[in-house]
């Protein structure tokens, strides 16, 4: 799925959220997907 949407895949256990905070094109939201799972609902 996300292949056919070209993201691509990241295993969590190797993400480090630091570096893409540290990133000015990247916006890091802690718990997203909290947030997106109850705006959903």
């Amino acid at each position: 799925m996300c292949h056919s949407v070209n993201l691509g895949y990241l295993d969590p256990a190797t993400v480090d959220l630091n570096a893409f905070a540290a990133d000015p094109g990247t916006m890091v939201v802690p718990r997203a997907g909290e947030i997106l799972f109850r705006l959903k609902r």
